[in-house]
């Protein structure tokens, strides 16, 4: 096996766990999760197949981003395929004319979208943080990592994990309320 293959195999072994939990936490559904699992470190390979990836704090940063990419591409193929496009079909729950409610779908759908914008908001106010500061909020928040694994990958004292971690949310609050945001 080549350097760059033996790399690969330890990224995979690396990343694998946690990033199989993040994407069956965001869909909810083993089949799809394993499917995007897989498509994420095929288009990873596929992106590093010609040079070396970089170091593993970024790989994994690059396999959590092509996750979050494939889920949206996902769920917005999923609503597409859910939408009835049967010309002059208005029978039945929430149809024109009809006393009864629509069913949960499109409620689920704008949830999510609304779920999706929120999250393309939180992604732009942690691209204004410090890489470490931005790192760390993943780490606890995306991956409900403790302190003490946090502190670890960080390289740093758990007690240095926990004030980077409050920097890292007060800056995030601060820079919502510059774009006119009021935390929840």
């Amino acid at each position: 096996m080549s350097e760059i293959e033996q790399r690969f195999a330890r990224i995979y072994e690396d990343t694998r766990k946690d990033l199989y939990s993040y994407i069956i936490r965001s869909m909810r559904e083993e089949h799809t999760a394993q499917d995007i699992l897989q498509d994420v470190y095929l288009n990873f390979f596929r992106i590093f197949q010609q040079k070396s990836p970089p170091d593993d704090r970024q790989c994994r940063m690059y396999l959590f981003r092509i996750a979050r990419n494939l889920m949206i591409n996902h769920s917005r193929r999923f609503y597409i395929r859910q939408v009835d496009l049967v010309e002059g079909y208005d029978t039945g729950p929430g149809a024109a004319g009809s006393a009864e409610p629509a069913p949960g779908l499109e409620d689920s759908v704008v949830d999510r979208l609304e779920a999706e914008e929120q999250e393309k908001i939180l992604g732009e106010l942690l691209g204004e943080l410090e890489e470490e500061h931005r790192t760390a909020l993943i780490l606890r928040f995306q991956l409900d990592m403790r302190l003490e694994d946090i502190a670890r990958v960080l390289q740093c004292s758990v007690s240095t994990a926990s004030r980077t971690l409050q920097k890292a949310q007060q800056a995030v609050v601060r820079a919502g309320e510059r774009r006119g945001l009021k935390p929840a």
